[in-house]
């Protein structure tokens, strides 16, 4: 197998986040993550409004991980919108854990695919298309004298009968 150059090899999608171990746990330490989001790309905002911070360079990598030597406000510029990024579409078997397969992630046809795949109920399209509400959702609406929707039912206590509420405070589940 031949040596790929530098400039051939796939980059690492480096994205930033923040970490925390909280030491306050029954048993072990609990190890916590998250990634941290941006507003999307001009190319991602046909997809979501929101996107991973990319970090882009080595410097900006080794930047973000020293927090022992830059301050935050040294780093925060570095979560940025990055459109430096091609997107295209792969097959709906992407979502599915039985298809652990390299074509996976290989660019479909987009006409020859809608031929091919049978329609599925579970899938984001499904999800976002508009479809009129159920009668339980209709049934939960209080609506004025013209029929206008005004706002959902609430069975549920509202926070001020909550805050108030004479209730004993709840037993400490963190070691002392």
């Amino acid at each position: 197998m031949s040596q790929q150059s530098e400039k051939d090899k796939l980059p690492l999608l480096a994205m930033a986040g923040l970490f925390e171990i909280n030491q306050h746990c029954e048993s072990e330490p609990l190890y916590t993550c998250s990634i941290c989001t941006v507003d999307a790309s001009e190319t991602m905002r046909k997809v979501h409004v929101r996107m991973p911070a990319i970090l882009s360079s080595q410097r900006e990598i080794d930047e973000w991980l020293d927090f022992g030597r830059f301050k935050t406000e040294q780093v925060l510029p570095l979560l940025v919108p990055n459109n430096d990024i091609k997107m295209y579409r792969v097959t709906p078997n992407v979502g599915s854990t039985k298809f652990n397969d390299i074509n996976n992630i290989q660019p479909i046809d987009v006409d020859k695919e809608n031929k091919t795949v049978s329609s599925n109920k579970n899938t984001l399209d499904s999800f976002v298309i508009k479809k009129a509400p159920s009668k339980y959702f209709q049934d939960h609406m209080f609506k004025d004298e013209s029929n206008k929707i005004l706002s959902h039912k609430r069975s549920q206590d509202t926070i001020d009968d909550y805050m108030y509420k004479e209730i004993k405070p709840s037993v400490k589940r963190f070691k002392k």
